[in-house]
């Protein structure tokens, strides 16, 4: 009996595990044909040549800021990008052992400089704080040069391989808090009477973080210059109100620093490009190591892995179960269909082009409306290949509305140049509270987006405008308040 029972299950186990192997073999089978790549897709997937020499290439000056004393930062920029593509177990010893020797700052914290933690007015803060300013720029002399020397790149072109989950992503920490440094040392010497020095330090600032935005493949540092520009800005008008003299003495650098944006701060398709074009070779299952990194990938996106720590990543991703999903879904995969079909939103957006960021955002808006449209009524993927649907929902980012959240924070900071060129031009030119709803309402000072006037506040004395995106009052820190992104104008 008891034997009987032990055969009847072994043959169930038997048949079930047939049938699954029989069902994957269809599956195989299926997927056997594969979509050519259409001419089009395969001319954009093509990497975008760097034109750009590395001794005059501020990107990699922004990655080796850090590099140890006695080292070349750009050098040592190309060395951490060279390490970075290796993806190997030598690659990794030699970072972790080189990051040891790096430059770092000294007796930093936020609570130091002005940072968005630190909600005190920059200006009153600086001034109370000024020796202790002082005595830290002092302790950091050598990376203040450098950061000195950073802003005075004139080219910038980013060199970076798409990251997987189990990359660290080069630091940027000490970067972004020598911008806060920068803003609280040119506080202190607003404070102490050296206004010039300090609004030419803004502009060259200003100037490398537009140079970044509009030239970078990567999403990240793009998304970084425009926080930091919005800071930026938002430093300039504090500046202005505390001092009228000041902003009249600003008027040029103003016009510099907020002028309106250009098509290539505007544009996504650059970092669009770099990353399609990455996350497509990162699905090859020829390539093996990268393809089961892929669906770890997809994996860990899909919430299917609780993961702390980066290390566990590396961990997690060299398991048994991970390689036998890569080993088995790489046959069903059809990355040409995957591409051709995201490309089509991407070609579809590649057709906005307008004069001025009004009519930029209806055509933007009218191009998005359809691509979604047209991606809810028609099937994603055909049967033949379930998996390169899961793989086409996790592994590849969605382009699409990547470049929505882009292209509105972009405009967005269009609309910021504008409202600061609007903010210090009131204050230079004093006009009076009850005037200055009147005075929003003139067609040289209207929302760029919206060819409205901007709000007014004269319970907070702030000029102010609701973002299209809803992240860049949260991102840039500037104003914040209600959702709206605002800047004062009197104390």
């Amino acid at each position: 009996m008891i034997r009987r029972l032990f055969k009847t299950i072994g043959i169930s186990i038997a048949c079930f595990v047939g049938l699954l192997v029989a069902a994957y073999g269809v599956l195989v089978l299926l997927s056997l044909e594969k979509a050519p790549l259409h001419p089009e897709v395969e001319a954009f997937l093509r990497p975008e040549p760097i034109s750009v020499a590395a001794e005059r290439n501020g990107f990699y000056f922004w990655i080796g800021l850090n590099a140890p004393a006695g080292e070349d930062p750009i050098q040592y920029g190309e060395r951490v990008i060279a390490e970075l593509r290796l993806r190997s177990p030598v690659s990794e010893a030699a970072t972790a052992a080189r990051a040891q020797n790096e430059l770092r700052l000294v007796s930093y914290d936020r609570n130091s400089v002005c940072s968005p933690e630190n909600r005190e007015p920059c200006l009153v803060f600086a001034k109370r704080n000024a020796a202790q300013v002082r005595d830290l720029a002092r302790l950091n002399a050598e990376l203040l040069r450098r950061f000195e020397a950073l802003l005075r790149s004139e080219e910038f072109a980013t060199d970076m391989p798409l990251l997987g989950p189990s990359d660290l992503l080069p630091g940027r920490q000490d970067q972004m808090a020598l911008f806060m440094l920068a803003w609280t040392l040119d506080a202190t010497d607003f404070a102490e009477g050296r206004l010039s020095e300090a609004l030419k330090r803004l502009v060259a600032r200003v100037a490398f973080l537009r140079r970044m935005q509009a030239n970078s493949s990567a999403l990240i540092d793009r998304v970084i210059a425009q926080a930091m520009i919005a800071r930026d800005l938002n430093f300039l008008a504090e500046v202005a109100v505390a001092e009228p003299g000041a902003a009249r003495a600003a008027a040029a650098q103003v016009a510099v620093i907020a002028a309106p944006i250009t098509a290539s701060e505007r544009s996504p398709f650059r970092w669009m490009r770099h990353e399609f074009s990455q996350k497509f070779a990162a699905i090859d299952p020829g390539n093996s190591h990268a393809w089961r990194y892929s669906v770890c990938e997809a994996v860990v996106q899909a919430g299917m892995l609780e993961l702390t720590m980066s290390d566990k990543v590396d961990e997690r991703c060299g398991r048994w179960d991970i390689r036998m999903l890569a080993l088995a879904g790489a046959p069903l995969m059809d990355r040409n269909a995957f591409a051709n079909q995201r490309y089509e939103a991407i070609r579809q957006l590649r057709r906005i082009d307008a004069p001025d960021t009004f009519s930029y955002l209806a055509r933007f808006r009218e191009i998005v409306a359809g691509v979604e449209s047209r991606r809810r009524a028609e099937p994603k993927w055909r049967l033949r290949n379930p998996f390169g649907e899961w793989m086409a929902a996790r592994v590849n980012t969605d382009l699409v509305a990547d470049a929505t959240m882009y292209h509105l924070s972009a405009l967005d900071q269009d609309r910021l140049f504008a409202l600061t060129r609007l903010a210090v031009g009131l204050v230079r030119d004093p006009v009076r509270e009850e005037d200055i709803a009147d005075y929003l309402k003139r067609p040289g000072v209207l929302d760029p987006a919206t060819r409205e006037p901007f709000g007014w506040d004269s319970a907070r004395s702030q000029v102010f405008f609701v973002p299209l995106d809803p992240w860049i009052a949260a991102r840039g820190r500037v104003g914040g308040i209600d959702g709206r992104v605002g800047l004062t104008l009197h104390e």
